[in-house]
């Protein structure tokens, strides 16, 4: 079962050894530190980044030979007019700018109220109405202000058995930087049938994750 859990408060005091996660994230790393340099460096880090943002597009990213599995990742060049682009950010930035000819769909809503994934058929009637297939090559990406957005869309399609969804080897602003093609204006493509092959083992099952015989893992933020 996937979950997006809330926000947990971060209180607590730091005695007999108890960590104080607020204290942490409220602590002022420069401390005690000479602030000037560090001023120096930050306004000389800005000039340098101007300078960057108003030369020519730069090299997009590469990072696929850095991940074992770098195969599910799509290098922006290879971007083509063939592939359909999902947008998979919540809130307003699509509206503002994106991938031209990206369409919109929310990871927010493959989630019930509770936090919980959608059934597969309320799934499938959703990317249906968005306008994608079985047979599309897909790329997913999110907004680059969120961790998880494009990676629960690449999820949830690999679950429906999705064959050929790849996640887009950088962000909106890489993008960008590249010069390649942005948008403001909403992309609607034409209702598809969506039939989904749900693929077993994508998504961890309550007994199974219970069991003890996976390693867990909690990718949340700090916070939580």
């Amino acid at each position: 079962m996937l979950t997006l859990a809330p926000l947990a408060n971060a209180g607590g005091c730091c005695s007999g050894g108890t960590w104080d996660p607020s204290g942490f994230l409220n602590s002022d790393p420069g401390a005690g530190l000479p602030s000037q340099p560090i001023q120096s460096a930050q306004a000389e880090g800005s000039q340098e980044s101007k300078a960057r943002s108003s030369s020519s597009p730069q090299d997009p990213p590469d990072r696929l030979a850095s991940y074992p599995n770098g195969s599910i990742m799509k290098p922006m060049k290879s971007v083509s007019s063939s592939d359909v682009i999902i947008d998979a950010s919540n809130g307003d930035g699509y509206a503002a700018s994106h991938i031209k000819n990206a369409i919109h769909i929310p990871s927010k809503d493959f989630l019930d109220s509770n936090g919980n994934l959608k059934g597969d058929e309320e799934l499938s009637r959703l990317l249906g109405e968005a306008g994608l297939s079985k047979e599309d090559s897909v790329v997913v990406y999110g907004s680059a202000e969120s961790s998880g957005e494009a990676q629960l869309a690449f999820l949830v399609l690999r679950h429906l058995g999705q064959e050929d969804v790849m996640l887009l080897d950088g962000s909106l602003d890489d993008w960008k930087a590249a010069g390649l093609p942005v948008e403001a204006q909403e992309t609607i493509i034409p209702a598809a049938e969506y039939i989904p092959t749900a693929r077993p083992g994508v998504i961890a099952e309550y007994d199974y994750v219970k069991s003890g015989q996976a390693r867990i893992v909690d990718v949340r933020p700090f916070v939580d």
